[in-house]
């Protein structure tokens, strides 16, 4: 379990095109010294919507937790297993929560940066 960042940002499809793009150009070129990964959704409201507070709180205490099973973290956080699952679950979609060779739910980051441009 390596410690990274994500970035969370909101921007449209043509200008997740253009950052892939630059990414990969300067991939080429050998200017990144480390992987970028990034998060974009497409509005506020979708952001919001995986972001939930109930999640972000969910995030800190899998982060603090470590390696833990569903049931174990429903208890842990005293939420309800099925909440939990589903919130899990869309967690794991996101890539915002990961799972080990033992089927056991992590957080990968140690940071989660979010960038919301105001003049897009």
């Amino acid at each position: 379990m390596s410690r990274r960042r994500i970035k969370v940002e909101i921007m449209s499809e043509a200008a997740m095109n253009r950052k892939f793009i630059d990414a990969w150009k300067r991939a080429e070129k050998g200017a990144l010294k480390e992987p970028e990964v990034h998060l974009c959704f497409l509005d506020a409201a979708t952001l919001q919507g995986v972001l939930s507070n109930r999640r972000l709180a969910l995030l800190k205490s899998l982060h603090r937790i470590g390696p833990v099973s569903i049931r174990k973290l429903a208890k842990q956080v005293r939420r309800d297993y099925r909440n939990i699952y589903d919130d899990i679950r869309l967690l794991l979609k996101a890539g915002l929560v990961e799972k080990d060779a033992r089927s056991k739910v992590y957080v990968p980051w140690d940071k989660i940066q979010t960038e919301i441009d105001l003049a897009a």
